[in-house]
């Protein structure tokens, strides 16, 4: 099992945050910590999940406080996420789709 990959970039003016790989509670606070010397939320933010191999409540918890700083920062914010039929049944039953979709 691998560990997570974070990557920031910025395209036509956005800031674009990806991630992949285990995204899940064992890497949640390494994951916080590194967004926190990362993003800085003062341009419209994408945000695309791809593919992970792993992903659990924890992380959709941070996507929404992403969410949240942006909407209280009055900055765009948008998330795209390309994943297995497992995981999506995971975030419906937690009823969290919106969270994850536009």
């Amino acid at each position: 099992m691998s560990a997570y990959k974070i990557g920031l970039s910025e395209k036509d003016g956005r800031k674009e945050l990806r991630f992949s790989g285990n995204l899940i509670i064992n890497n949640i606070e390494k994951i916080y910590n590194e967004l926190q010397e990362l993003l800085i939320i003062d341009k419209p933010l994408s945000v695309f999940v791809e593919n992970p191999e792993n992903i659990d409540i924890t992380f959709i918890q941070l996507i929404v406080s992403i969410k949240k700083a942006c909407l209280e920062s009055n900055v765009d914010f948008k998330v795209e996420a390309t994943l297995k039929d497992d995981f999506k049944q995971l975030i419906e039953k937690a009823g969290l789709e919106k969270e994850i979709t536009n």
